[in-house]
């Protein structure tokens, strides 16, 4: 009775095992899982509604060109999906072929330097952050908190400009660093 007890046992470790090991090859690695969310977020009919909500989606693609996950094979995706997030007037002065060599030379970077984006936070949008004779521009402004090898963690500030195009959608129009803030409510 021991000896068939143990049998079963043996049985059913192997079977666990071998399904533990089956779905671990039909899984996607979490690096996977977020560039496919970013680049599966069709900007054509689900743009996003609110100045906040672009820089949000625009953050996390920073997040995910920052991280030590992605390798120059997706960078030419990625960067089109970003440029959908921007205006007309910043790709005009931004060509792609320029923003992608930038883009793969901080990778590089960033990775000799294990530097990355730990989180961004966004300051809230308040009416005095539009701007314009019908209120067609936005200003928001965001710190970025990176982590760097043998460094102390770094913040950055950033504020970016948005404008709405002709069809009603927020695009950046541009960023720069400004000076320190805190966000309000912590």
């Amino acid at each position: 009775m021991r000896k068939l007890i143990a049998i079963l046992i043996m049985i059913g470790l192997a079977v666990f095992f071998y399904f533990y090991v089956s779905n671990l090859s039909q899984t996607d690695t979490p690096s996977n899982t977020r560039l496919e969310r970013i680049t599966n977020h069709d900007l054509t009919y689900e743009y996003p509604n609110s100045p906040r909500e672009v820089i949000v989606l625009f953050n996390q693609i920073l997040a995910y060109i920052y991280s030590d996950h992605i390798v120059e094979d997706e960078v030419e995706v990625i960067l089109l999906q970003q440029r959908k997030l921007m205006s007309d007037n910043l790709l005009s002065n931004n060509p792609f072929s320029v923003h992608q060599e930038r883009v793969i030379s901080e990778i590089k970077d960033n990775k000799e330097n294990r530097r990355r984006i730990i989180e961004s936070r966004i300051q809230d949008i308040t009416p005095d952050s539009y701007f314009g004779e019908e209120n067609e521009f936005c200003r928001v402004k965001v710190i970025y908190y990176l982590a760097e090898e043998n460094r102390s963690n770094i913040n950055v500030y950033h504020e970016y400009t948005l404008e709405k195009d002709e069809n009603s959608r927020w695009k950046i129009l541009g960023w720069e660093d400004t000076e320190q803030f805190e966000i309000v409510g912590e």
